[in-house]
C-alpha cells in the first residue's frame, strides 16, 4: 500500500474516509528499537504488549486526518527495564504528529483559532495550548533579534479600541514592532532601546510634530521624510471645499450636473482621457471660480514630478507665490504645511523618493486581522501582525539570509571549506521531498557534509560515548573506594559516661 503518511519510518496498513469526512489511517513503525531506552545498551528486546492509540495528523486534502498507531512495549534482557517504543515524528504527550503541531503553530498566526481547530479536527482549547507557547517563543526570539532597519516607517493605528504606534521596515514592508500605545514616553523608550538605532538613515511619517521631535532627539542622524500623500491630500481637500462653496451658488439643475462629475476634479489632469479632458475643460472655462482652485491644486501636485531637490524647491516657492490673495484662505492648510514642513518635503527627492505607502498598506492588513476575529486582544493582533508570515515570505527571508551569510563567510564554519553551491542546492531540493529523511537542518552556516555527520553522530555515535563514559565512571568509583580503604582511620576517644 502507498505510504499515505509520507513518513518513511511508518508502514500504512489501511486508509478510509469515515462518516464525518475525515481520513482514518492505520499504521505501525517499520522496525523495532535498536537498543534499550532504559540502560542504553544493545540487547535483546522482547515485546510484552501492544496497544492502539489515536493520534491527530495535519489535514490532508482539506480534511482532518487521524492515525491509529499500534505501539509496542518492550523489556530489556540485560537490565529488565520496560519501555514503550519511541514514535518517530510523533509527540506522544500531545497525541499528535510533529507536523500537526507545526501546522497548528503556523496557521494560528494566519487565521482565528476556531478556524484552525475546525481544519485539524481538535478543540479550540487544544489550539490555544499549542499556539500560546509558540507565540511566547517567537516573542522571546524577536526581542533578541530585533534591530533597527535602514529605512523606518512610523505611524499609528487604532487596534482593540486604542491607538497603537507601529514601526515598519520599508525595505521588506514588514512591521518590526507594535507598541501598546502611542504616547511620547513609550515611543521614546522604544527607540532609545532599539539596537542599531544609530544606523537608521531615513524615517518616514505623516505630519505629526510629536514624531518629528522624538526622532530628532533620539536619532539625530536620521533624515525625516514626510509622506507625500498626506501633503498632497491637503491641496485636494482645499479644492474640494472651494468646489462645494461655489456649488451652493448654482441653480438646482446645474448643481446636480456638477455633482455627477465630481471625480473629474479629484483626478490628475494627465490621467484623464481626451473625452474627460473635454468635459472638465468645459466646466473650467465657463466657471472661473472652479478654474483657479483646480489649476492651483494641479500645480501643487506637479511639484512631486520634479527629479531633484533644487528644482522641487524652486517649484514649491513659485507655487506659494502663485496663490492669489483671495484664495490664500482656501489653500491655507497646504500653504502652512509647505512652510513648516519644507525641509521634510524636500528630503523626499534626496532619499530614494521614500513614502509611507508601505506603512499605510501594512496598517490596512493589520486592521483586517482585527476584523477577522471577535474581541481580539492587542497581544493576539500583535503576534499575528509580527509573525504571521506565509511560506513565500519565509522562503524569501531565508534566501536573503543565505546570500548575506555566503557573501561575508564563503566557507563552512565547521570544516572551513568553500561552499559547493550546486551540491548544496541539490541536497536542499532532495530534502524537500516528503519521503526523504531530512537532516536536522539545511543551514547556511554549515555545509551539507558537516550537517550529515552531526546527524549520524546523533543516530549512532553517541552510543559509543555513553559506553565510554560508563566505563570511566566505574573506574572513578573503584578508585575512590580504594583510596577510602587505604586512608588511615582517625583515633576517636571514647566518650566518658555521665555520672548522672
Amino acid at each position: 500500500m502507498t505510504n499515505a503518511l509520507f513518513m518513511p519510518e511508518w508502514t500504512v496498513t489501511d486508509v478510509f474516509l469515515d462518516d464525518d469526512g475525515a481520513y482514518q489511517i492505520s499504521a505501525h513503525q517499520e522496525s523495532p528499537p535498536d537498543f534499550c531506552y532504559v540502560c542504553y545498551r544493545d540487547s535483546h528486546l522482547s515485546p510484552i504488549e501492544t496497544k492502539r492509540l489515536k493520534y491527530v495528523d495535519a489535514p490532508v486534502h482539506g480534511r482532518p486526518c487521524f492515525v491509529m498507531i499500534t505501539r509496542a512495549r518492550y523489556k530489556c534482557a540485560v537490565c529488565s527495564g520496560e519501555f514503550w517504543e519511541p514514535l518517530a515524528g510523533v509527540n506522544a504527550r500531545r497525541f499528535k504528529t510533529m507536523r500537526c503541531i507545526h501546522y497548528i503553530q503556523r496557521r494560528s498566526l494566519l487565521m482565528p483559532n476556531t478556524h484552525v481547530a475546525e481544519e485539524v479536527g481538535v478543540s479550540e482549547a487544544v489550539v490555544r495550548s499549542i499556539a500560546k507557547p509558540h507565540a511566547e517563543y517567537l516573542n522571546e526570539r524577536h526581542r533578541k533579534e530585533l534591530r533597527a532597519p535602514r529605512f523606518l516607517g512610523m505611524d499609528e493605528t487604532k487596534l482593540a479600541g486604542s491607538l497603537r504606534a507601529i514601526f515598519i521596515d520599508l525595505e521588506d514592508s514588514w512591521p518590526i514592532e507594535l507598541l501598546a500605545n502611542h504616547k511620547d514616553l513609550t515611543i521614546k523608550n522604544f527607540l532609545m532601546n532599539l539596537p542599531g538605532r544609530d544606523d537608521v538613515e531615513v524615517v518616514t511619517m505623516d505630519m505629526c510634530d510629536r514624531y518629528r521631535n522624538i526622532v530628532n532627539a533620539v536619532m539625530p542622524q536620521a533624515v525625516v521624510v514626510v509622506d507625500r500623500w498626506h501633503v498632497v491630500r491637503t491641496a485636494v481637500e482645499s479644492m474640494r471645499k472651494a468646489r462645494i462653496a461655489y456649488q451652493q451658488t448654482l441653480e438646482k439643475e446645474e448643481r446636480k450636473e456638477l455633482q455627477r462629475c465630481l471625480w473629474l476634479f479629484q483626478k490628475r489632469w494627465r490621467r484623464l482621457t481626451d473625452q474627460q479632458k473635454l468635459d472638465l475643460d468645459g466646466w473650467l472655462k465657463n466657471h472661473p471660480s472652479l478654474r483657479e482652485p483646480y489649476w492651483i491644486k494641479e500645480a501643487f501636485l506637479n511639484i512631486w514630478d520634479n527629479k531633484d531637490r533644487d528644482s522641487a524647491q524652486v517649484a514649491l516657492e513659485n507655487w506659494r507665490q502663485s496663490v492669489p490673495k483671495h484664495l490664500k484662505n482656501v489653500f491655507r492648510s497646504p500653504l502652512e504645511i509647505s512652510i513648516n514642513w519644507e525641509r521634510e518635503i524636500l528630503n523626499f527627492f534626496d532619499h530614494r523618493r521614500l513614502s509611507s505607502g508601505k506603512t499605510e498598506s501594512r496598517n490596512k492588513q493589520i486592521k483586517s486581522i482585527e476584523r477577522s476575529g471577535v474581541n481580539y486582544k492587542f497581544d493576539k493582533i500583535r503576534n499575528r501582525a509580527l509573525f504571521g508570515k506565509r511560506s513565500e515570505r519565509r522562503k524569501k527571508e531565508y534566501l536573503k539570509k543565505v546570500r548575506e551569510w555566503r557573501a561575508t563567510n564563503p566557507v563552512c564554519i565547521t570544516c572551513h571549506k568553500p561552499f559547493d553551491e550546486a551540491a548544496e542546492e541539490a541536497v536542499a531540493k532532495a530534502a524537500r521531498h516528503p519521503l526523504t529523511p531530512r537532516p536536522l537542518s539545511i543551514g547556511y552556516e554549515e555545509c551539507h557534509v558537516c550537517i550529515q555527520k552531526e546527524e549520524d553522530w546523533w543516530a549512532f555515535g553517541w552510543k559509543a560515548d555513553v559506553d565510554e563514559m560508563e566505563i570511566r565512571h566505574k573506574e572513578m568509583q573503584e578508585r575512590e573506594e580504594r583510596e577510602a580503604a587505604a586512608a588511615p582511620r582517625p583515633n576517636v576517644r571514647p566518650r566518658e559516661a555521665s555520672p548522672h
